[in-house]
C-alpha cells in the first residue's frame, strides 16, 4: 500500500484530456487570513458520510507522481484554456490532505450551473473532492472573489468513483467499458486518472465485481468518492 501512495507522489512531482461537462480544476486560491476554529471555512471540507472506499496509499502515489511528471511538479488542467464558460461558473471546494498528503492539490474547482440564492448545480464528475457528485445541488458563498463550496443542499442520487489506471493504453477502453454500462466518464490532466459518474439507473454492486477484479489484477485502482444517495 505504501508503494503505491510512493509512486503517486513520484508521478505527481514529475510529468511533463476528455469525455462529458467540462473538466473540474485543481486551483489555489488565493491565501486568506487564519480560519477560527469552526469557522465555515473549516467545516465546509468536501467528504463526510457520502465517500466510501478510498485510495489504498499505493494508488494515492501513483496519481501523485503522475500529476507531477505531467506538471512539472504542479497542479493544473489542461483541458480548460479559459476559466469561462456560458451559463456556468466554478465552484471552489477545499480539499482535505490525508496522512499521505493526498490528494495533489488544496482546491479544486467545480463547474456548476447558478440556481439562484446561493444554490448551484454541479456540472462535471469531481476528480479530487469527496462527498459531491455530478447533479448535486449545493451552495457557495462568495470569499475572496470566488465561490467557496459550503454545504450540499440537495443530492442528486448520483455517485462518484475515481480510477487510476496503471497502464495508459487502457483507459480508452476502461472508459468505454465503464460507459457501456451505463456511467459518464472524465479523464484527468493527470495520465490514467479518471473520474466516473454513476447516475440513480446504474447499480453500484452490479460495478463493484469489475471495479474489484481489476483492482485484484493490478490494472487498476479505484475509490468510492461519494456513494450514491438513497
Amino acid at each position: 500500500m505504501k508503494l503505491l501512495c510512493l509512486f503517486l507522489s513520484a508521478l505527481v512531482a514529475s510529468i511533463p484530456a476528455g469525455v462529458g461537462p467540462p473538466v473540474s480544476t485543481p486551483i489555489e486560491p488565493a491565501a486568506s487570513s487564519a480560519e477560527a476554529p469552526g469557522s465555515v471555512r473549516q467545516q465546509a471540507v468536501a467528504g463526510g458520510a457520502r465517500a466510501g472506499k478510498a485510495f489504498t496509499k499505493k494508488q494515492k502515489q501513483v496519481t501523485k507522481e503522475k500529476n507531477a511528471q505531467k506538471n512539472d511538479g504542479t497542479t493544473r488542467c489542461e483541458n480548460c484554456d479559459t476559466e469561462t464558460v456560458p451559463g456556468k461558473i466554478k465552484v471552489v471546494v477545499k480539499l482535505e490532505k490525508d496522512e499521505d498528503d493526498y490528494p495533489p492539490a488544496n482546491y479544486e474547482g467545480l463547474w456548476a450551473r447558478p440556481l439562484g440564492e446561493g444554490l448551484f448545480q454541479v456540472d462535471n464528475i469531481p476528480f479530487f473532492a469527496k462527498g459531491i457528485a455530478y447533479g448535486d445541488i449545493v451552495s457557495a458563498v462568495t470569499e475572496l472573489q470566488e465561490l467557496r463550496f459550503r454545504e450540499v443542499v440537495r443530492p442528486s442520487g448520483h455517485g462518484t468513483l475515481r480510477l487510476i489506471i496503471y497502464d495508459q493504453k487502457e483507459v480508452s477502453t476502461v472508459s468505454a467499458l465503464l460507459e457501456k454500462m451505463g456511467c459518464a466518464v472524465e479523464r484527468s490532466h493527470i495520465p490514467g486518472l479518471i473520474s466516473v459518474d454513476v447516475p440513480p439507473a446504474v447499480s453500484l454492486a452490479v460495478l463493484k465485481p469489475i471495479l474489484d477484479e481489476g483492482e485484484t489484477q493490478e490494472r487498476w485502482g479505484y475509490e468510492e468518492a461519494c456513494l450514491p444517495s438513497t
